[in-house]
């Protein structure tokens, strides 16, 4: 007769069939049947992490995911909360997640930026508010950015032209701060802003 599994083994089966399950979704041309494979994912790492609560794998796991389905379905700035709360779970519960994490994070700062980057190329007040929340969540992922205070200067500028100036200078202000060679992009945007104030 064989033995229950215990919750923890139960967890750590999920977590052994989910790597395969990502693996067939990078492997997936067809982004709604890539997203199906990380909805499945997804579903497992959550009943994971039910089960074993203090797992740091599944925190990292999920989090992964999630930076995986946000940024498939081009809505990264919706997963900023979970995405940070699960990398630090998976931190907090076993030291060589640290690593990881911190690479995750890094990723996902970069997936903000160069979808924010990506819809100021193309016109439009709609692409222009997608680069704005972009770098704004990049923001609140990492506020001491320069690229982000530059690209929400630079998307509030496509939004508003000369009407939000002083949200404006600031976001300058402080790319330079944290990153002189911001200097001659913030002072080319600045003679825009001096130019249609006139």
């Amino acid at each position: 007769m064989s033995r229950e599994l215990t919750p923890e083994e139960r967890a750590n089966k999920l977590l052994s069939s989910i790597a395969k399950i990502i693996g067939l979704g990078n492997e997936e041309k067809d982004i709604l049947r890539r997203l199906e494979y990380y909805r499945n994912a997804e579903t497992l790492a959550r009943e994971a992490l039910h089960l074993n609560p203090n797992s740091a794998k599944a925190h990292w796991r999920l989090a992964d995911i999630i930076l995986g389905i946000t940024g498939n379905e081009f809505r990264l700035d919706e997963g900023l909360e979970e995405i940070t709360y699960h990398l630090d779970e998976s931190e907090r519960l076993a030291l060589e997640y640290k690593e990881v994490a911190e690479e995750r994070r890094r990723i996902y700062l970069h997936y903000l930026m160069e979808g924010a980057k990506d819809a100021l190329k193309i016109s439009g007040k709609k692409n222009n508010c997608l680069a704005k929340k972009y770098s704004e969540t990049a923001l609140r992922a990492n506020g001491e950015t320069a690229e982000a205070h530059y690209l929400v200067a630079l998307a509030e500028y496509k939004i508003s032209g000369e009407k939000q100036a002083r949200f404006i200078n600031f976001h300058l202000w402080k790319a330079e701060k944290l990153d002189s060679s911001y200097k001659e992009k913030t002072k080319e945007l600045r003679i825009k802003l001096r130019k249609n104030d006139q």
